[in-house]
């Protein structure tokens, strides 16, 4: 009888090999022999010793039998990617809700548009993790195993770079996974109406990026960004951008205003209040929209208000319109707003001084009260009151002060210390659009000063207003008016 042990390559098993010749008698075969034979060859972790027993037993001969195994080493985590900003995929966004629980559709939504900065970090790789160490039968340590790796490659899209583990965002834009690869489009295209799928959008003015609508911004919602091109219209709605651009134009009669720099568009119609430095309407402002810049140049102005702080230009002007040119509207309108706090200020500022404990002939019997009895308990409850009463009065009147300058210095202002002009040019183009290009009676402003066009303008020309009259010349330097016009526009940005 001989017996055999054999060690793995890899030293992670043993096998027992009981040698026996037909002739020969096994009862010298014990248990103290097999550990003897496995000790002599420094075995020493992972012995089974069930096994060894069953070799003994059931007479196991000439046939190899697995008696010990090392401890395998584990295998470590895969390397993943964390996604840091993604947006939300249309079943997952959850729609606000207001007071009575009913569903808000106009509210922005999360996770419906999620944007980047330049700089950001989108994505972030986990590297691959070692396991936990084993050991072989000889009882020394087996390295653990490292999990699988991940190239950051399969998730680097459209203006996006790898730097060490992360994958950052190379520009300004809104978020868009195609597969597995992470975009950050500097363009992003909403291709269906803002409104009741969408919901509001909210962007920061300065993320240099520009939205695209291929519909329309539908009544009651809202839209704030940098950049934003609407293919369709503007119908009621409420805008908010540094630039402008849409392609049919804007349209309703309600409260909600549109608010931008530069704004290009097809036509105004209708008595919102549009808001801009500099706008071009390809075709008419009509219907009683009320427009607010710097520079104007429009086709038409029909029956509507436009207030221009350098100059207006205009193919015709037709219809009941308020014209005011040299005047400042942001200047205007923040004068205006100084007037209405200085004006609510009054009016508690007379309510307060009416009050009881501040009435001339109460303050009077009290002084003599304090004359005859300085500790009186009716002193002692009504001097604190009269004492806070006039704190506050010598605070409001701080405040009215201040109010006061702020309201002379932004009136300095309003009127615009440009050379300013109204353009009406129809005598450049053949035109059937109206009899005149500007009709008779037409009201225009020059720096709140109103005059009146008495004579039918047929021809177009150059209009400046002077003390007491309406200047109107058909015979001027269109070269020059143009570059006077073009400089209003750059400066005004």
């Amino acid at each position: 009888m001989k017996v055999e042990v054999k060690i793995a390559e890899d030293y992670m098993t043993v096998h027992l090999l009981v040698r026996l010749n037909k002739e020969e008698s096994v009862s010298n075969l014990t248990e103290e022999k097999i550990y003897s034979e496995i000790s002599n060859k420094e075995v020493n972790t992972g012995l089974d010793s069930n096994a060894i027993r069953q070799i003994i037993s059931n007479k196991i001969y000439n046939q190899a039998v697995c008696v010990a195994k090392g401890i395998l080493p584990d295998v470590g985590e895969n390397a993943w990617v964390e996604i840091l900003k993604k947006p939300k995929k249309k079943k997952d966004i959850i729609l606000p809700k207001i007071i009575d629980g009913e569903t808000d559709y106009y509210s922005p939504r999360e996770g419906f548009l999620v944007y980047a900065r330049k700089g950001d970090v989108l994505a972030l790789k986990h590297p691959p993790t070692i396991g936990k160490a084993g050991k072989n039968v000889f009882g020394k340590a087996v390295p653990g195993l490292s999990g699988e790796e991940i190239s950051l490659e399969l998730f680097k899209g459209e203006n996006t770079v790898i730097v060490n583990n992360k994958i950052i965002a190379e520009t300004d834009g809104i978020l868009e996974f195609e597969g597995l690869q992470i975009k950050v489009l500097n363009v992003y295209e909403i291709k269906e109406n803002i409104g009741r799928n969408t919901g509001s959008i909210d962007l920061p003015l300065d993320l240099d990026c520009k939205l695209v609508i291929r519909g329309d911004i539908q009544r009651d919602y809202k839209v704030s960004c940098s950049e934003l091109y609407v293919q369709g219209c503007i119908e009621d709605a409420s805008v908010t951008v540094n630039k402008l651009e849409v392609k049919r134009g804007i349209i309703g009669v309600s409260e909600q205003k549109v608010r931008a720099d530069n704004i290009n568009i097809g036509y105004i119609i209708g008595s919102m209040e549009i808001f801009s430095n500099r706008i071009i309407v390809l075709r008419e402002i009509s219907n009683g929209a009320k427009v607010y810049s710097n520079v104007v140049k429009a086709y038409a102005i029909q029956g509507s208000t436009v207030i221009a702080r350098d100059a207006i230009w205009a193919n015709h002007i037709n219809g009941n319109n308020s014209i005011t040119v040299g005047v400042d509207y942001q200047a205007k309108l923040k004068h205006a707003e100084f007037s209405k706090k200085i004006l609510a200020l009054d009016d508690t500022i007379e309510e307060l001084k009416t009050r009881d404990f501040l009435n001339t002939r109460r303050l009077k019997k009290l002084t003599e009260l304090a004359r005859l009895n300085p500790k009186n308990t009716v002193l002692r409850k009504e001097l604190p009151k009269i004492k806070e009463a006039k704190t506050m009065l010598n605070n409001l009147f701080k405040i009215r002060s201040e109010l006061i300058k702020k309201k002379e210095k932004v009136g300095e202002k309003i009127y615009s210390k440009n050379k300013f002009f109204l353009l009406s040019r129809s005598n450049f183009e053949k035109d059937n659009y109206s009899i005149n290009v500007i009709e008779p009676n037409i009201t225009i402003y020059q720096k709140d000063e109103s005059q009146k066009i008495t004579m039918n303008i047929t021809l177009g020309g150059l209009f400046t207003i002077g003390p007491y009259r309406i200047n109107h010349s058909s015979k001027y330097n269109i070269k020059e008016i143009k570059r006077q016009f073009d400089n209003y526009f750059n400066e005004s940005k």
